[in-house]
């Protein structure tokens, strides 16, 4: 990965990875915090059962994309990804199929959460990674010196993530509207 790269561009790229892991890490200690205080806003023993459940399907959907990616690089050898970003890739199917899941077992909210902030969020973080994106030279700007798509893309990739999660929430509110109809 860090083949022909300066000494200050690892240092970087290591200074980025441990700055974002420390804001992730301030964010979800802010969260759980005011988390805490609020007892109105945790899961129900069914909704984490079926968390565990979509924990279980996330992590079977990575494994078969690990399984899928070993038997698609040896026995066709064919790479169009960078490999970094290829396994980056398999921890967004993961996360996706884990999201997913929950969305439809309803356990995905708590029972008194409000989904508007969410989707305030997923908006910003849609618009956020697009932006980031088409500033780095979008479809264009993401080919890498040995003909790969290379790490420029895991914004779009997130965004891809980001849609398929909110359109899967609204299918389910519609869903959910339907069968109380009836």
């Amino acid at each position: 990965m860090f083949e022909g790269k300066s000494v200050s561009y690892v240092i970087g790229f290591v200074c980025v990875v441990i700055s974002v892991s420390l804001i992730v890490f301030l964010i979800r200690l802010i969260v759980r915090k005011l988390l805490k205080n609020n007892k109105k806003q945790n899961y129900d023993e069914r909704q984490i059962a079926a968390r565990g459940q979509a924990a279980a399907t996330g992590f079977t959907t990575l494994c078969i994309w690990q399984v899928f990616s070993m038997l698609f690089e040896s026995t066709l050898g064919i790479n169009f990804i960078d490999p970094a970003l290829w396994h980056l890739l398999g921890l967004i199917v993961g996360m996706t199929a884990f999201a997913m899941a929950c969305i439809w077992r309803d356990a995905y909210f708590t029972v008194n959460n409000k989904k508007l902030p969410f989707f305030i969020i997923i908006g910003i973080g849609i618009v956020a990674n697009l932006a980031i994106f088409f500033t780095n030279g979008g479809f264009n700007a993401g080919i890498s010196d040995n003909g790969l798509y290379g790490s420029h893309y895991v914004n779009f990739f997130v965004v891809i993530m980001l849609v398929v999660i909110s359109i899967n929430i609204v299918i389910k509110h519609f869903v959910d509207l339907k069968a109380a109809e009836e």
